[in-house]
C-alpha cells in the first residue's frame, strides 16, 4: 500500500510540475525534470514517511510508523542530491558550450514541431502541417 501511495503522490506531483512549467520559457525537453527530477525528489522524501521495518528489518520505520528521526536525513540527503545535480549540470553545460552551441536556432525548433509533433524547446511554436 505504501508503494502505491508513493506512486500516486509522486505522479501527481510530476504531472502538476509538467502543467506549471509550461507557463515559463524553460527548456525541459520531453518533461525530463518534471518526470524524473520531481518524481525522484518526492520519492526520496516519501521514503522517510513510508519506510517500514516490516519490509526492511535492518532499516528504520518512517514517519507514519512513529519514527520522526528518519525524515530529516531524507530531506537533507535529497537537498544534497539536488545540489550535486545542479552543480554537475552547470559544469557539463559550461564544458559543452566550449565546443558547440547549447541552444538550437529557430529553424531546428520548428523542425521538431513539424516532424515530431513535439515542442521540445520551451517556446510555443505552431505547426502548419
Amino acid at each position: 500500500i505504501s508503494a502505491i501511495a508513493m506512486g500516486i503522490i509522486g505522479s501527481c506531483c510530476s504531472f502538476a510540475t509538467i502543467r506549471n512549467l509550461k507557463r515559463f520559457d524553460l527548456d525541459d525537453t520531453l518533461d525530463v525534470f518534471a518526470c524524473h527530477g520531481v518524481g525522484g525528489i518526492v520519492g526520496s522524501i516519501l521514503t522517510g514517511v513510508f519506510a517500514s521495518k516490516a519490509i526492511n528489518p535492518a532499516g528504520s520505520d518512517g514517519l507514519i510508523y512513529g519514527n520522526t528521526t528518519l525524515m530529516m536525513p531524507q530531506v537533507i540527503e535529497t537537498l544534497i542530491g539536488i545540489a550535486i545535480s545542479v552543480v554537475g549540470t552547470w559544469i557539463c553545460l559550461k564544458v559543452v558550450a566550449l565546443v558547440t552551441e547549447i541552444r538550437v536556432n529557430g529553424s531546428k525548433e520548428d523542425f521538431d514541431v513539424r516532424v515530431h509533433r513535439e515542442n521540445a524547446y520551451g517556446k510555443l511554436v505552431k505547426s502548419n502541417t
